[in-house]
């Protein structure tokens, strides 16, 4: 039977062959219709012949229901790598694309022909079919006859109508319509507005007030405009924005401050500073709080209680008072004083006549000579330091003239130091006028060795040297002696070099112009000195019995040389020092080479800041110290040949200094010569 059946429909197909071949077809006869080049491969298997892939299940499968129901399945894969197992029904495992498990549980790849009849599938290069005789298969999977040429005309895509050969391809985004162009295929996807990015076309249209938003989904989308709180009118769904905590949002759907003066009396509140909190009174001022506070009306007043806020406007510093006009004043307290400072504020109490000095209770006494074995005494005292601008010879810095007070009595020696006093104590004479003799000033000595014969001096006496000396080089009394000098204090109790102040106050003895008597009977100068240094004590002394104080040699002092320091005491001052530091040492009184114009008590010129190289024939180097004025105590102590009487004079802070030691030089110099002078306080 199944013979007849394959005969009878084998009969049926020729007979519908030899119906087509006759039928008047237009075709070529070697070309087959378009629709039955490709012969089947069997890859258009109808499945009757597919193996079931469910195995068979043995009859005593349902023995397993007689087991224990709660006994886990043992699973079965054996070679399956994908799919059910048989037994458990549970994965072997899955296929990655583009292979597909078939019913063996095996990843096999699957052909992926879509409209290809013929030639490998671009995915598992399996046969999708073959072409009939006399036609090959082209690379778009379509039998073509064997010598037909194609004609696409202007078609760009898809077989000709001739050949049924390819005319082109489109872009992946565009297809191949009926007439071979190739179109944009919108890609709209999930968009439901807008233009879609492929094809520049719609996607749709939204419904008012949504509008296309940048996804293509119509959307309602919130129209504030100048709005900052408060619902947007367009969509009422969403916030325009939220005000802040001091805020509220207005009819106008602006954020608005709102205002909070609580505690307040006054300026703008502190949350919006917008809003007055109030106002202050004329004398009154707002502070940082809102609070109107009283505003003291001390205007020049710098004491005592103000009348409009009664706060005070400053104290004042004792001894002053404060005065009905709010300022501070001092009251003088001059009961029993004539002259000098009064003890409370330091204001005069009055001058003395001339040759007279203010000793320190206030009363003018005229000096006298208290001397005995060279030294004299100079007891305490106010005197009137400086040079008046009007002086002859004035120079700039020698003002302004201003008070000074001389707390500490003290000895000077009554003479210049002579070469033999020096040549006795150093054992050499720097002087280059030697052959003056022994009684003639020592010259030619720098502040360095003036120093070192006053430490010297000190030594022999058992006294605490007044300057510590380090580094020196050489030896005092020759050339390019010099040393590291500090100077030990105030309270020294040995021999030093006498303050400006010290050496002026001795030198003028209560005189308040620029000399103390005829200048030819004082002083050797230019006019009578011959040009030479000239035996000490020879021309009359001064009120204190001191002799050649101004002429003969120039005198060394302890302070160093500022040419504005006078100033800095312009109010009075008390034992004055000079400056901390410098780089000249200060000398007083002229030489032998000045003329006498020059030789005053107050003579400025010696203090020049000039070098000692241009002063001397040697080259010196002034070296910085610490510059104090330092002292002998005198305690216990008793100067030989002074009266005992004298003595009681003296207070127990007096203390020995030594004066000045002075610069000589030669004949030729420009600079007059100096001489040593020694004093004790």
């Amino acid at each position: 039977m199944k013979v007849l059946k394959f005969l009878g429909a084998l009969s049926l197909m020729v007979a519908i062959s030899a119906m087509i071949s006759c039928s008047g077809s237009d075709l070529p006869p070697d070309v087959s219709p378009d629709d039955s080049p490709a012969l089947d491969d069997g890859s258009q298997d109808d499945g009757s012949d597919t193996a079931d892939p469910r195995p068979d299940l043995d009859d005593d499968a349902d023995t397993d229901t007689e087991t224990d129901s709660d006994a886990p399945c043992e699973q079965k894969c054996g070679t399956r790598v994908c799919g059910p197992d048989p037994v458990c029904k549970e994965s072997c495992g899955t296929c990655d694309a583009p292979y597909a498990c078939n019913a063996d549980g095996q990843c096999e790849c699957k052909p992926q022909c879509g409209d290809r009849l013929c030639g490998p599938d671009p995915v598992c290069e399996k046969s999708c079919g073959e072409c009939a005789p006399g036609h090959s298969c082209d690379l778009n999977g379509r039998c073509q006859k064997d010598g037909c040429e194609k004609v696409c005309g202007n078609r760009v895509c898809g077989p000709d109508p001739v050949c049924h050969q390819s005319c082109g391809s489109c872009e992946a985004h565009e297809k191949c319509n009926a007439d071979g162009q190739c179109e944009c295929v919108p890609q709209c996807g999930e968009r439901k507005c807008g233009i879609e990015p492929v094809c520049q076309t719609s996607c749709g249209v939204c419904e008012a007030p949504n509008k296309c938003n940048e996804q293509g989904q119509c959307e309602c989308i919130p129209e504030c405009g100048e709005r900052k709180c408060g619902v947007d009118p367009v969509c009422g769904t969403k916030s325009c924005g939220i005000c802040g905590f001091y805020e509220k949002c207005n009819d106008q759907f602006l954020c608005e401050c709102v205002p909070d003066c609580t505690g307040r009396q006054c300026g703008l509140d502190p949350i919006c500073g917008t809003e007055t909190c109030g106002y202050c009174e004329a004398h009154e001022k707002c502070n940082l709080v809102g609070i109107c506070e009283c505003v003291p009306q001390c205007g020049d007043r710098k004491c005592g209680i103000e009348p409009v806020c009664q706060t005070s406007c400053g104290n004042c510093t004792p001894p002053n008072e404060c005065n009905e006009q709010g300022q501070c004043e001092c009251s003088p307290d001059c009961r029993g004083r004539d002259c000098g400072v009064d003890p409370v504020c330091g204001q005069s109490c009055g001058t003395c006549p001339e040759n007279s000095i203010c000793n320190l209770d206030g009363q003018c006494f005229a000096p006298s000579i208290v001397c005995s074995d060279d030294w004299c005494l100079i007891p305490a005292g106010t005197f009137e330091m400086g040079a008046p601008q009007g002086e002859p010879e004035y120079r700039f810095d020698e003002g302004p003239v201003h008070s000074v007070t001389i707390s500490r009595s003290f000895y000077i020696k009554q003479t210049e130091v002579t070469q033999g006093e020096w040549q006795s104590l150093m054992g050499n004479n720097p002087s280059n006028f030697q052959s003056c003799g022994n009684k003639c000033p020592v010259e030619m000595v720098y502040w360095y060795d003036a120093v070192a014969y006053a430490n010297a001096l000190s030594e022999t006496q058992s006294l605490e040297s007044c300057y510590t000396l380090s580094n020196c080089t050489g030896a005092p009394g020759t050339v390019g002696y010099k040393c590291t000098v500090e100077f030990n204090g105030l309270g020294c109790t040995g021999y030093r070099l006498p303050t400006e102040a010290e050496w002026e106050y001795a030198a003028r003895a209560g005189v308040t112009g620029p000399r103390y008597g005829d200048i030819d009977a004082i002083a050797w100068h230019s006019g009578n000195s011959l040009n030479k240094t000239r035996v000490v004590a020879t021309r009359t002394a001064n009120a204190w019995g001191l002799n050649d104080v101004l002429g003969n040699v120039w005198e060394w002092v302890n302070d160093w040389y500022g040419p504005n320091y006078y100033s800095s005491c312009s109010s009075g001052c008390s034992d004055p020092i000079g400056i901390d530091g410098g780089s000249m040492r200060g000398y007083r009184g002229g030489s032998w080479m000045s003329s006498w114009r020059q030789l005053r008590l107050m003579m400025a010129q010696i203090r020049l800041a000039q070098t000692l190289s241009q002063c001397v024939s040697k080259t010196v180097v002034i070296v910085s110290v610490v510059q104090i004025r330092c002292v002998k105590s005198l305690v216990g102590r008793v100067m030989p040949h002074i009266p005992a009487m004298l003595m009681a004079n003296v207070s127990a802070s007096k203390s020995a200094v030594i004066a000045s030691v002075v610069l000589t030089q030669f004949a030729k110099s420009p600079v007059a010569p100096a001489k040593l002078v020694i004093v004790v306080t």
